[in-house]
């Protein structure tokens, strides 16, 4: 099975730095022009599906692809619910919420967020989302930490090892998975 891994384009709260797992935002002009060139070098590549976050910022790019395909939005593909620090910049959170801040970067891996998730329930996502893939070659339009998520998962590697991971917004990563054996082909990063 090969999956084609998509980071999607940059947004209102992506150029603020602000937090926006599942929250809405809006493309931004540049955001747009990276659609243009995703688009383009994503044709080159042959797939069977398209699957996509329901989020408009991943979405907007599987739209364009699923032409003479079906494109399947699955909720597993979100990116973490970051709870109460959803639509503030990272100093805004640190401030307003101290303690949650501290509990959450003290213990990032298992302090849920309020109303939000912790990074475990993502993983499980993910994997649960990898094990029901079928054989074929799947292009999967999502989020960053999704990404990290599936590599941490695919290569066997401990979730804190995500952070050497750095998946620039349209980051375009191929990888052949079989067996449990997962093998990066390519990295290919837009900005």
């Amino acid at each position: 099975m090969k999956l084609i891994l998509v980071r999607h384009i940059e947004t209102k709260a992506n150029y603020e730095q602000k937090y926006i797992g599942h929250t809405h935002s809006q493309i931004t002009q540049r955001g747009y022009e990276q659609i243009e060139k995703l688009v383009k070098k994503l044709k080159k590549y042959e797939f069977d599906n398209v699957y996509t976050s329901p989020m408009y910022r991943a979405k907007a790019i599987g739209e364009r692809l699923a032409v003479d395909k079906e494109l399947i939005q699955d909720d597993r593909l979100k990116e973490l619910n970051f709870g109460v620090f959803e639509g503030l910049s990272y100093k805004q959170a640190k401030e307003q919420y101290k303690d949650i801040w501290n509990n959450w970067t003290n213990d990032y891996i298992n302090y849920t967020l309020p109303k939000g998730e912790n990074l475990l329930n993502l993983q499980y996502r993910v994997e649960d989302f990898v094990k029901s893939l079928k054989e074929g070659i799947h292009l999967i339009i999502t989020h960053g930490g999704v990404i990290q998520s599936f590599l941490t998962y695919l290569l066997g590697i401990d979730i804190d090892k995500r952070w050497h991971f750095k998946i620039g917004l349209g980051t375009i990563i191929e990888i052949e998975y079989d067996n449990n054996y997962a093998i990066i082909e390519s990295i290919d990063r837009l900005v």
